[in-house]
């Protein structure tokens, strides 16, 4: 058994030695081919980062960035886009819509469910506001539903809900 010793010291010597690393660094170190290959694609990228809110959203003005950067909105759009790729998932889009897409991207389903999820987040809003749209949405995709094995009303709302959770965790 080791004896250890205890004290301020050797407290504030272990402090600085495992100094956990910020979310900045961790997006930092992700910011390198081959998802960013060019130093152009690297500098617009770090500049995203500058522009992330607390909740991880790309708040930047983008036609600013182009002026700065002697760039496109077409060419930052593209390497925000890259975002969808790096950790955490969902980092640097423009809202929980974009979010939830780059997630759901990032998820090993059926391509059925895939198209399901994808309209279900795109008329997340529409469908949140009216019971009739969910409800014609739902049956819409009754059939892409019964697919996965989601058969009766009560099994299809629960598994609505295992979708929605994947995409909320």
């Amino acid at each position: 058994f080791l004896n250890t010793v205890s004290n301020s010291r050797s407290d504030a010597i272990e402090a600085l030695t495992i100094e956990e690393e910020s979310i900045y660094d961790i997006l930092y170190n992700q910011i390198m081919p081959p998802l960013f290959p060019t130093k152009i694609s690297q500098e617009i990228a770090l500049e995203i980062i500058n522009y992330l809110d607390d909740s991880g959203y790309f708040t930047g003005d983008i036609e600013q960035m182009c002026k700065r950067l002697d760039t496109s909105p077409q060419q930052i759009e593209k390497i925000r886009a890259r975002f969808a790729h790096i950790e955490p998932i969902g980092i640097g889009a423009i809202d929980f819509k974009e979010s939830f897409l780059f997630q759901l991207y990032n998820i090993d389903i059926d391509e059925n469910l895939y198209q399901f999820v994808k309209k279900l987040i795109n008329e997340f809003k529409k469908l949140s506001q009216d019971k009739e749209k969910y409800d014609s949405f739902i049956n819409e995709y009754n059939r892409p539903l019964k697919e996965i094995n989601v058969s009766d009303d009560e099994d299809r709302r629960v598994g609505i809900g295992r979708i929605l959770s994947l995409l909320y965790d």
